[in-house]
């Protein structure tokens, strides 16, 4: 979505250029909601999204911008449809923030550019990570699509498992063992095949760790290049962990996620979350804090245009952030403040006013107290919840009385703070929510 970025504006001009010069190409056109374009060659029209490329880019001088767009194109473009090179030994898997593929996808079906044959496919993974459809080319990995899938006469729940079998063959390559400074043991890949963090997907690859790391295995999958695992018996080992993490997610514009990962006892990789006096546990919970706020954030963007809420009058209420002075701990809020309906990030809390008091609520007590007020908005991934109407003085009552103190803390972004753990949290929030002086972050 160019609109009110000048300088994207600019980098898609000379894309379309660079289009339009390439052999075999008969037209190339900007999209009109999406950050891409339609490039036409012979009878068939790719959809191309441009994100991505242009944070891999924009810093470069003005003729490697052009060489790098003619690169991807061409990797792009050498395998057309129906060309009879796709197999289905080439389905992989790979990692991405969940509304990466799911406001795509709701977009497209809701009035969007686009239709149903160029939607992304994919699953829910995490909590705001998706296990993503992918191509696996000699010189470039491609989204899967619709149109991929008849090609190989799957449906998209065959298709899925045979990717998931495909990417199991790569479990053990790659893989290295290393000795975090602490002296713990640990293990990485790193810019082997570009299916590094992919490996979290198989299923049992990270409860195959148990016995081989000092404790519970928790692993990190900072960016598309890096997957690294060590155990949580050493509270140093996961200090560690999240350092590479933040240090990984802050040097790359294709980054996934800053956030920990462990293990359930059935060997399914869930959140890895630590108890309030735990050591590490703020820095833990920050890091999945701003996850969740970079994906609401980013299905918001991606959905503002969606006609369907245009329509209905419906306002997408912002996901943000606050941390408490006292022990550094994170929270997502989002406000609900009545009037038009308003679709609500599933936060930790929900913020009212009431008397002109902030009042911050649990959200899951929030909906209870709420009622027929509140109801699931379907099809959104991360979830959201459709609030109707202005909450009377009774409901306000009731929320006011069920309400935590947080001693008064505004909506981040904030003044870095002077304690050590203090600025970490205040780095990631920041950068999270797009604080750099280079740019917004943007997902591999």
């Amino acid at each position: 979505m160019s609109e009110g970025y000048p300088q994207r504006d600019g980098f898609l001009q000379r894309a379309l250029g660079v289009a339009r010069g390439m052999p075999g190409v008969t037209g190339a056109e900007p999209l009109t909601s999406e950050f891409g374009m339609n490039v036409q060659i012979g009878e068939r029209t790719s959809t191309v999204f441009l994100e991505n490329l242009y944070r891999e880019l924009e810093r470069m001088p003005p003729d490697e911008i052009e060489e790098g767009v003619r690169q991807f194109l061409g990797h792009l473009f050498q395998e057309p449809a129906g060309s009879g090179a796709r197999s289905r030994t080439a389905l992989r898997l790979v990692l991405r923030p969940l509304s990466m593929s799911s406001s795509l996808q709701h977009a497209r079906e809701h009035g969007g550019q686009g239709g149903p044959a160029e939607t992304w496919l994919a699953e829910p993974f995490a909590p705001h990570l998706a296990a993503v459809l992918v191509e696996d080319r000699p010189t470039a990995i491609a989204y899967a699509n619709r149109a991929t899938l008849a090609e190989l006469g799957l449906t998209t729940r065959d298709a899925l498992a045979v990717a998931r079998a495909n990417l199991a063959a790569l479990a053990s390559e790659g893989l290295e063992e290393f000795q975090l400074p602490c002296g713990a043991r640990a293990f990485r890949v790193e810019q082997v095949d570009g299916y590094e963090p992919s490996r979290l997907l198989i299923h049992g690859w990270l409860a195959a760790f148990e016995g081989r790391v000092a404790g519970r295995p928790v692993a990190i999958v900072p960016h598309t290049g890096l997957l690294v695992v060590t155990g949580d018996a050493d509270p140093a080992a996961i200090g560690e962990l999240l350092g590479i993490a933040l240090q990984a997610v802050q040097r790359t514009n294709r980054w996934i996620s800053p956030a920990p990962y462990t293990i359930d006892r059935q060997g399914a990789v869930v959140p890895y979350q630590l108890a309030p006096e735990q050591p590490n546990a703020a820095m833990v919970g920050a890091c999945h804090v701003y996850l969740a706020n970079f994906d609401y954030e980013s299905q918001r963007e991606g959905l503002q245009g969606v006609p369907s809420f245009r329509e209905r009058g419906v306002e997408l209420a912002r996901f943000q952030v606050l941390v408490r002075p006292d022990d550094g701990r994170s929270y997502g809020f989002t406000e609900w403040s009545g009037g038009r309906p308003q679709l609500l990030p599933r936060a930790d809390l929900l913020l009212v006013q009431v008397a002109g008091r902030p009042c911050f609520v649990p959200f899951t007590q929030a909906e209870a107290l709420a009622g027929a007020a509140f109801a699931r908005e379907p099809g959104l991934e991360p979830e959201r919840v459709l609030a109707r109407g202005t909450p009377d003085a009774g409901l306000l009552d009731r929320l006011a009385a069920v309400a935590i103190d947080l001693r008064g803390m505004p909506p981040a972004p904030q003044p870095a703070p002077r304690s050590p753990l203090g600025r970490v949290l205040w780095r990631i929030q920041n950068w999270m929510r797009g604080g750099r002086g280079d740019g917004r972050p943007q997902p591999g």
